[in-house]
Formats: C-alpha cells, structure tokens, sequence
C-alpha cells in the first residue's frame, strides 16, 4: 500500500490533544490519525454492507407483494401478513417493521418509489403530506412551473453569488 502525504488544518487544541494521546500511546500523531481513519471507514463500511444486504433480502421477499398489490390498502395489507408496512418519511415511504415500526429502508431502496407507487395506484399514499406529488402525476404536469427559479451565473461570477 502506497502513501500519499496530506496537508490538514487543525485547531490548535486538537493538534495538542492528538500530540499527548499519540505519545501516550507511543505512537505518531499520523499513525494516530490512520487508525481513527480506518476505524471510522471500516465501521461505516460494514454498516454499509449490513443496510445492502438487508434490502436485498427484503426486495427478494417483498417484490411480489409490491407487484401484486392493485392498492394501497392491498399493499399494506400483504406487507402487514408478512410483518411490515409502509409509513411516510420525508419525501417518501420507508418500509418499517408492523409491530412497533421501526424503520428498515426506504421504498425505493426496493425498487418501488413514492411516484411509481402513485402512478400505479392512481392515488396518493393515504394521510400523506405531499398530496402534490400524487396531484402533479396525474396531471401530467412533471415539468410543472416550480415556485422557485434557476439563476445562471455561469456570466463570469466563477461560482460566486453576484453580490459577492
């Protein structure tokens, strides 16, 4: 494995602390900062791991379910004998455990997106809060005027806002 020096800025009192904890430990401050690198890495990797492995287990158990389905009722129902159901979370569904619904994954990590689940059941996820998105899909109106605009400043501000 190669190294490639890296330059970071640290407050001073980080600095000072990493100092004492790496002589403590009769270590480099870089040794020091490589193990906490690669403890947080690799955490976050298996972590990683464990969430795909868990949806690809969950998408081979619950397409059918999602396919079947001819409402959302349907759906949850078929979730439900199977021990899950599907509760709003920000802009879309997260499946969750029936019994005390905790959250296991989005929707879509499944295959099966808020939008997607709207088109196919003609109708919006019951006692959700983004009624707009079920309103707009069956209007057509995906390019719908937003209430907000673009602005370009590709005119030379190099990436800045123009009153910088």
């Amino acid at each position: 494995m190669g190294y490639r020096t890296v330059t970071v800025h640290l407050p001073e009192s980080l600095l000072c602390a990493a100092e004492a904890m790496a002589h403590g430990e009769a270590i480099s401050v870089a040794q020091l900062v490589r193990q906490a690198l690669a403890g947080k890495v690799g955490h976050d990797a298996q972590a990683d791991q464990a969430h795909l492995h868990r949806v690809l287990s969950l998408k081979g158990r619950l397409t059918g379910e999602f396919t079947a389905a001819r409402s959302w009722s349907d759906l949850q129902s078929r979730l439900r004998a199977k021990g899950y159901l599907l509760i709003e979370a920000g802009g879309g569904l997260t499946l969750a455990t029936a019994g005390d619904e905790t959250a296991l994954c989005r929707a879509s990590e499944l295959g099966f997106d808020i939008a997607t689940l709207i088109r196919k059941f003609g109708t919006g996820f019951p006692g959700a809060r983004h009624a707009w998105l079920s309103d707009r899909l069956h209007t057509g109106d995906d390019e719908a005027d937003d209430d907000f605009d673009v602005i370009d400043w590709s005119d030379g501000h190099a990436g800045r806002h123009p009153s910088a």
